[in-house]
């Protein structure tokens, strides 16, 4: 599954076995548009971002207090 487009070099970044990898452009084949597996407004990132950072991301945007205190702690135990 291609993540990312074509780059000046002609590598594509895609995921295969959970792992993101580059690949030129030449070696790879298309089989299956997205639009022809996904239906639209389908949200992509479900297949690229894990479920916790999803929602962490949701919970940040409807201003959870307990998001906002993970968020916290995790900045104090990286400045020690």
């Amino acid at each position: 599954m291609v993540y990312k487009e074509r780059d000046r070099l002609n590598n594509v970044t895609i995921l295969y076995n959970k792992e993101f990898i580059d690949v030129n452009y030449k070696r790879i084949k298309l089989e299956l548009k997205a639009s022809e597996l996904y239906p639209e407004g389908y949200d992509l990132n479900q297949l690229f971002i894990s479920y916790k950072e999803r929602k962490l991301e949701k919970d940040i945007k409807r201003g959870s207090k307990k998001a906002l205190k993970r968020i916290k702690k995790e900045t104090l135990k990286r400045s020690k």
